[in-house]
């Protein structure tokens, strides 16, 4: 049998009523806060734009053109480092330029799902059914907040996770500073009893719970991996090893790369693992993936600003809850086409407005249109 607890509560007409008027004013700033989303999202920097400019140079000779100087250059060559860091706890320090420690706690999570009826006269009658499950997890939930929480306790993550970046590396060689610059994504390690050290004294209690590697997780806890306690851990880590090859982009300093700020106060100072023609292309797509879901953000806040300063009246119809149901649908068919259309007149608008030479030309076809419209209105 699932862990479950079932709840049913029910919301009279005039609370109804009262919540759907004072949901208006969260509605409205809703409205108005969609357009600040899509005008700043308009706005924002496509970073590969810049990066596009970057004068490429070489990784394994020195510059000597002293007109490079300060200016925003690209290299590629092989990111290295001599520091040997670790996490400080089960990581035996290693030649590494970033390592990612990725700690999961067996813990109790709750879903809810709920079925609301309207009655006639206009209450609702709503049924919850929260479950709980134990799952593993790098963000447990705060038990604190359940429904139920007796038997569903969770403590506190024991270990955080934690990343560790090296302080010296240079691609080619060149110096950069690898924990200032967006390096490349880390990879899983592979744990053996050399790199792993389980005898560090334990920080997380005077109970001292067990501490073993199994296979590529490290295990802390009263349970088994197999079988773990609410509270156990496992441990897992990720590392960018020296040696691969990228392409850097920065602000040339003598024989360093630093990072760069363009005049609108954009900062360049990344390392990709690809050519610079596929690292310029995967920033571009990440702008345009990041600037696609701010735009679906903006529309829907659009959409759900409209519906909830229109709630009222539907609110008003579920007297009749098949009123209600009917009207439901045609405010929320209503709201979307409208929203659709503001959001996308804003996207426009927005684009306009960011863009120094739309604008000029916009200016010259409004100034054009508006002259032959008064030499026709004077020769007529």
């Amino acid at each position: 049998m699932p862990d479950q607890v079932t709840k049913v509560t029910k919301v009279g007409f005039g609370s109804r009523l009262g919540g759907s008027f004072k949901g208006i004013f969260f509605g409205i700033l809703l409205f108005l806060a969609s357009f600040v989303v899509i005008y700043w999202n308009e706005g924002r920097v496509d970073v590969s734009e810049i990066a596009n400019t970057a004068i490429e140079i070489s990784a394994t000779e020195q510059n000597t053109d002293a007109a490079l100087e300060g200016q925003l250059v690209s290299m590629t060559g092989l990111l290295q480092t001599e520091d040997i860091i670790g996490d400080g706890l089960y990581l035996e320090p290693g030649n590494f330029v970033r390592v990612y420690r990725r700690v999961e706690m067996f813990a109790w999570k709750e879903n809810s799902d709920s079925k609301t009826t309207t009655n006639l006269g206009g209450s609702q009658t709503t049924e919850t059914t929260y479950t709980y499950t134990k799952e593993w997890s790098v963000t447990p939930q705060s038990s604190s907040s359940f429904e139920e929480v007796e038997g569903h306790t969770n403590s506190e993550k024991a270990i955080e996770d934690k990343t560790v970046t090296a302080s010296n590396a240079i691609v080619g060689i060149y110096v950069v500073q690898p924990d200032k610059m967006q390096l490349p994504a880390t990879t899983l390690l592979t744990l053996d009893d050399k790199i792993v050290n389980i005898s560090t004294t334990n920080l997380i209690s005077s109970s001292t719970p067990k501490t073993v590697r199994e296979g590529n997780y490290i295990f802390v806890g009263e349970g088994t991996l197999s079988n773990p306690e609410v509270g156990d851990l496992r441990i897992q880590y990720e590392v960018l090893r020296p040696g691969s090859s990228v392409t850097a982009f920065g602000k040339l300093s003598g024989n360093s790369l630093v990072s760069y700020t363009d005049k609108d106060g954009t900062i360049l100072y990344r390392a990709l693992a690809e050519s610079r023609e596929d690292a310029v292309s995967t920033m571009h797509s990440e702008y345009t993936l990041w600037l696609w879901i701010f735009r679906i953000v903006g529309f829907l806040m659009m959409w759900i600003g409209l519906s909830s300063i229109l709630a009222p009246i539907s609110v008003l119809f579920d007297i009749l809850p098949a009123l209600g149901s009917i009207s439901r649908s045609l405010v929320g068919g209503i709201t979307f086409v409208i929203a659709l259309i503001l959001s996308g007149l804003a996207i426009i608008i927005s684009m306009l407005l960011h863009s120094l030479v739309a604008l000029i030309i916009l200016g010259v076809v409004g100034i054009g249109a508006a002259v032959w419209f008064v030499k026709k209105k004077m020769r007529s």
